[in-house]
């Protein structure tokens, strides 16, 4: 199973939202995971490492706007910071919350491979020019509440450029 890139966000301190995400990356073969913000607690974040590195899987991550900026932190195999970019493999990947649209604008104007953002809870994946933007949805709950609402993930496939969304059970 080639390596694939895990895409989750706005976990809003549920627990359970993020065993299933996390079950969905190990048994898609993720080498990697991005979160897109709004983890809101230091002890979701705290879970997140543990589960990170109990797996030996990598989680990069940015500041939602229920987040203090006090929960930057960078470890190995694990850091937060109010934007991100970064390379994984062969895909220059920028990743912001999407709250502050001049974020979105000056990530964009890079031109990335690839723009992750959460914030609207509602999944998207489409193109802008050469840049693929990407919102997974959210692992928590839907804006606004609905009780049909099915929380997702996205799986990126990092050779093909190929997003799926999928849905946690």
């Amino acid at each position: 199973m080639k390596p694939m890139i895990g895409i989750f966000s706005d976990s809003h301190d549920n627990i359970g939202g993020i065993d299933k995400a996390f079950a969905v990356f190990r048994s898609c073969g993720v080498s990697e995971a991005i979160h897109a913000g709004d983890w809101v607690d230091g002890e979701t974040i705290a879970y997140c490492r543990q589960l990170s590195a109990g797996l030996s899987l990598p989680v990069y991550g940015v500041i939602g706007n229920n987040d203090s900026p006090e929960i930057a932190c960078e470890w190995p195999g694990f850091q937060i910071a109010m934007t991100l970019e970064r390379r994984f493999g062969a895909l220059q990947v920028a990743v912001a919350h999407g709250h502050r649209p001049t974020d979105i604008r000056r990530l964009l104007a890079a031109g990335p491979d690839i723009l992750v953002r959460g914030h609207s809870h509602r999944q998207l994946i489409e193109a802008s020019g050469r840049t693929v933007i990407i919102n997974p949805g959210s692992v928590s709950h839907s804006i606004p509440r609905r009780r049909s609402f099915i929380p997702t993930v996205v799986i990126l496939d990092p050779g093909t450029r190929e997003a799926q969304v999928v849905q946690l059970a």
